[in-house]
């Protein structure tokens, strides 16, 4: 499927790609979501991009991999000291998110 993104201009739609390889939309959707979270494509609306076009954001995808069951104990016992009632102010990165 990256081979054919990147014949493809680096961005092609859902229904292309599922014209192309002979399967449903929702194999693809599949599929992509794993492509996607190990970076190697981008889903943007109705579609799929290589993560090629995103340079800058690479790091990013990368970094969200990394230390999964270290940022879900960072969540939780943030979210513990949260009392009832308060706002909180998050910023931006992998670990918030």
């Amino acid at each position: 499927m990256c081979k054919f993104l990147k014949e493809r201009s680096s961005s092609t739609t859902y229904s292309e790609l599922a014209e192309r390889f002979g399967v449903s939309e929702m194999t693809i959707r599949r599929d992509v979501g794993i492509l996607a979270a190990t970076g190697q494509v981008l889903i943007v609306p109705r579609g799929v991009q290589t993560a090629k076009g995103f340079l800058a954001e690479l790091p990013f995808l990368e970094r969200i991999q990394r230390m999964g069951k270290e940022k879900d104990v960072i969540g939780r016992a943030a979210a513990s000291l949260v009392a009832e009632g308060s706002s909180v102010v998050l910023d931006s990165g992998t670990t918030t998110l």
